[in-house]
């Protein structure tokens, strides 16, 4: 509570000082006010000071500002955002939710649309922002008009249009930096008739990777640079005032270099690895799995204490490829109702290839192998999917100055991820083979891998409206809906290590699944809102959000039947009630927008151990409500010279009771009469009765009682456990003044500070395998000089070199950005 009282207190004392200077100094200027607002999620432009919306907008001009130039940076200007960016997946998390998993099966909670359209979900979402002129970030279920994949929220990222009448103008600006960091954007404006019109937009960055990596010793060559290279054209005919033709086309090709990490352990100055335990029948087994890992008091060999220094011995890549066209129509009646139609078709490609296990010794997290007692030293993977997306959205929009508004809208999507043949997603430990080395005790291990290949197409299709309606005394109501329906299916081959093998071939027989799924859903909207007066509104509603279903690859050959096979997981829905204020005081000067919510979040999907192969994963709904609250505070300030921007969001989580197995903590095998897992059942936790049928087989009818305590330590109720990648406490502020030093000349310092608190990685909160992601507090800053058209600064990221974790997944850690600084030259013209 002291943190949250002092990050209050020191907004408030900012500003409060920054209206005493404004008092003093502008008692006889025009002093500058803040801008109007405008959001476009529903459709239509509106005032974001009077809508039932919490959201952050960030101009395009302000990304530059505020040192926005991609995804992960919204978390740093904006409350109850973030994001963990672990390579080419990235969960995207507004309000606690969004993205847990980190998995395909699991779409993203948090969609993003780029001019009107839904992008890929969860996948090249690292495409820069480049001539951009906003970027909303809706907070919140948006059921209503963004449909599924919205649970969390959505961020609509709309770019300059071209403009018909007017002239050649545009921008151009180039940076150099720190790791080799070279880059340039720019855009031009063509006027081709009176009612044609045409812009050009691009971007390319190289820079070096931010890893200090060794292999043996040596330096490590599987690293590459990242290069980004972007562009866009668009094109917009007014024939007359009633149509509007919009096209626009993006293309990029982005390769992140090698995107690497090592194990979470290097941050551990002791540790004692987890192993498989291999038993007989009248063994005793001792001590709890849990008391192993960080929380140990032997030194750990392979620490470092930081994770952007590991070792790897296995290639490191990450290449995203994408083009996405996008056709707006516009037709404004002679009352003014708008018929607009959005197509777009996009297709991408994504490839990642990593070392897994992120070291070039063998990994402290030691698989014992039952037949020959051999630790596996790497693990690798490998994948190479390819995404086409088609959608199609109809609107009809009324005037926006009636009584009564409303908008109707039909809403369409076919989606198709394809694993192109021969086997592309792979996940191997391979048994010692150059380059990867011999086993820590020389003996060969025996090889597993995953393999996979096929297809997972998928469609969806809505219809939606909304209707506002202005009541007495300022106040209105408004109601919006939206049904939707999705279906997706499975046409894929699966090889596993344990899948048999043809005789005459002498390969693996692949598992089909052949399974298919449907989700349905009606969400709707329901407010209450008053408009105090031009500067003072206040608002209330009910709001719900929607995540389809989907399906999980057989687990055995027995779960390669349809019917009875590995069941499909349902969707997951959220309940939300929000009321919030939204103010302008100070003549223009202060801005303000105060908000408090409640979220039941049911069946959320999370991926759990099968229960009666608990090593191994599938996605399933929890049965209970997490229960998720928190308010939110942004305020906005300008006075004469001075501007400031400020943020804080608190959020409470409780996730309802289900019982899962931790697949890090070490599972029980028998060397005499087979390997089996202790089952840990969802609904009623540790299932010994498996175990004691199992021993019972063998006339053995006490033989499971020894693993009584230990399956009591691995099978864990979640009940209350906090969600994962949710903080309670993010905060943001930023400070400029603008110093006018003559001849037009003004020189401007900026300085913004961001905390995001400690979140987990898991849900099992466990610090000794590194679920706890620490506080991320950063600093950046910079000086501009603004001459005539040209506007030189000199800019500093993360000014304190903080070496943090931003992200954990697959016992890896992943280092965010360090310090960087440059130059930046800018020429609008």
């Amino acid at each position: 509570m002291k943190t949250y009282a002092l990050l209050l207190s020191a907004s408030a004392l900012a500003i409060n000082w920054a209206g005493s200077a404004w008092a003093q100094t502008n008692k006889n200027e025009d002093a500058q006010m803040l801008e109007t607002v405008t959001v476009t999620a529903q459709r239509r432009s509106e005032n974001l000071m009077q809508t039932s919306i919490s959201a952050s907008v960030i101009t395009g001009e302000q990304l530059s500002n505020k040192s926005v130039v991609k995804v992960d940076d919204l978390q740093f200007v904006a409350p109850q955002i973030t994001i963990n960016n672990f390579g080419q997946g990235i969960n995207f998390n507004i309000r606690g939710i969004g993205k847990g998993e980190h998995n395909t099966a699991t779409l993203s909670g948090v969609i993003t649309y780029r001019d009107g359209t839904p992008t890929f979900p969860g996948y090249i979402t690292e495409e820069p922002y480049y001539d951009i002129a906003a970027i909303e970030v809706l907070r919140g279920p948006q059921g209503t008009f963004v449909g599924q994949n919205a649970t969390g929220g959505a961020v609509f990222v709309t770019t300059n249009n071209p403009n018909v009448g007017g002239s050649y103008d545009g921008y151009v600006m180039a940076n150099v930096g720190t790791y080799g960091d070279v880059g340039a954007q720019g855009a031009v404006n063509i006027p081709i008739s009176d009612t044609f019109a045409a812009r050009v937009a691009a971007y390319v960055e190289r820079r070096d990777p931010f890893y200090e990596v060794t292999n043996n010793g040596a330096n490590y060559k599987g690293l590459s640079a990242l290069q980004h290279v972007a562009g866009r054209l668009s094109l917009l005919w007014k024939p007359n005032d009633r149509w509007s033709i919009l096209f626009k086309t993006d293309v990029g090709y982005l390769d992140n270099g090698g995107y690497a990490a090592g194990p979470y352990y290097n941050l551990c100055r002791n540790y004692t690895p987890a192993t498989y335990i291999a038993a007989n029948n009248n063994s005793t087994i001792v001590g709890s799995p849990y008391a192993i890992g960080c929380n140990s008091t032997t030194p750990n060999p392979q620490y470092t204490g930081d994770p952007l220094k590991f070792t790897a011995n296995d290639t490191n890549k990450g290449l995203d490829k994408f083009t996405r066209s996008n056709l707006k129509i516009d037709y404004t009646l002679g009352d003014g109702t708008v018929i607009r139609s959005i197509t777009s078709y996009q297709i991408g490609s994504t490839m990642y290839q990593t070392d897994l296990d992120g070291t070039d010794n063998g990994s402290l997290i030691t698989y014992f192998d039952t037949a020959t007692s051999s630790r596996r030293k790497n693990v690798l993977w490998y994948d190479r999917v390819n995404e086409s997306i088609w959608t199609q959205e109809i609107n009809i929009i009324s005037p926006s100055d009636q009584r009564v508004t409303w908008v109707l809208g039909a809403f369409a999507q076919a989606d198709r991820y394809n694993y192109p043949k021969p086997w592309s997603l792979v996940v191997d430990t391979p048994a010692g083979a150059v380059p990867h080395g011999d086993p820590l005790d020389g003996v060969p291990a025996t090889p597993t891998q995953f393999k996979m290949q096929g297809s997972n197409p998928q469609a969806a299709w809505a219809v939606f409206g909304q209707i506002k309606s202005k009541l007495i005394w300022g106040l209105d109501a408004e109601f919006g809906f939206r049904w939707s329906t999705q279906r997706t299916k499975n046409d894929l081959d699966i090889t596993q290590a344990d899948s048999p093998i043809d005789p005459a071939t002498h390969q693996p027989i692949p598992l089909l699944s052949r399974q298919s799924t449907k989700s349905y859903s009606f969400d709707y909207k329901a407010a209450l809102n008053w408009t105090i007066n031009e500067n003072h509104y206040v608002y209330g509603f009910v709001a719900t959000g929607y995540k389809p279903g989907g399906l999980n690859v057989p687990i055995t050959a027995a779960s390669q039947d349809t019917k009875t096979g590995t069941p499909p997981f349902g969707p997951e829905r959220v309940m939300s009630y929000e009321a919030g204020y939204k103010g302008v005081w100070l003549d223009g000067h202060l801005r303000a927008q105060v908000d408090a919510y409640y979220n039941t979040y049911d069946h959320f999907q999370v991926s759990i151990g099968y229960p009666d192969y608990p090593t191994i994963f599938y996605e399933k709904n929890t049965t209970n409500s997490t229960i998720m609250y928190g308010y939110e505070a942004e305020f906005e300030a300008i006075f004469g010279n001075l501007s400031i921007n400020a943020g804080l969001g608190w959020l409470h989580s409780s996730v309802g009771e289900f019982w899962t197995t931790d697949p890090r903590a070490p599972s029980v095998y028998n060397t005499t009469f087979g390997a089996l897992p202790l089952p840990c059942d969802p609904v009623t936790g540790p299932n010994f009765q498996a175990y004691q049928a199992y021993y019972g087989a063998y006339g053995i009818a006490d033989g499971w009682r020894s693993f009584d305590h230990l399956g009591n330590s691995t099978c864990h109720n979640l009940k209350g456990h906090p969600q994962s990648m949710a903080p309670s406490l993010t905060a943001n502020i930023g400070v400029e003044y603008k110093f006018d030093i003559g001849g037009g000349d003004a020189l401007t310092p900026r300085i913004s500070y961001s905390h995001t608190g400690p979140q987990w990685a898991t849900l099992f909160d466990n610090r000794n395998y590194g679920d706890r992601i620490g506080v991320r507090n950063l600093i950046n800053a910079q000086l501009s000089w603004q001459h005539g058209e040209y506007i030189v600064t000199a800019y500093g990221t993360n000014l304190t070199d903080s070496h943090y974790v931003a992200a954990m997944n697959a016992n890896l850690a992943w280092g965010g950005p360090p310090r960087q600084y440059g130059i930046r030259l800018l020429k609008v013209f």
